[in-house]
């Protein structure tokens, strides 16, 4: 079954508000070039419920880039995908932006 959450204020700005840090919410595309899919590949993983995602309305997804993360090393802990040699350096370079 599909679970698609609900968006909620807390994840709409990246600083700290009360005991926890909030993240900016990333868009398809921004998820897509982080991930190295196109954006078709990401939306059909979202209609397939296998990409963490918020949906706004009917046609909006938003991401959360930590619920990526931990996306990608549950699917690599259960060995559904190999490392890509460099994305050490994609991460970083994200994180530094």
């Amino acid at each position: 079954m599909k679970e698609h959450r609900i968006l909620t204020k807390t994840h709409q700005k990246d600083n700290v508000e009360g005991d926890h840090k909030v993240s900016y919410l990333l868009t398809a595309v921004q998820v897509s070039g982080y991930l190295r899919l196109s954006v078709k590949t990401i939306y059909n993983m979202v209609s397939e419920g296998r990409l963490p995602c918020y949906r706004i309305n009917k046609r909006i997804v938003r991401f959360v880039k930590e619920e990526i993360d931990q996306w990608l090393l549950l699917v690599h802990q259960k060995g559904r995908c190999q490392r890509i040699p460099d994305l050490d350096s994609v991460l970083e370079n994200k994180d530094t932006r």
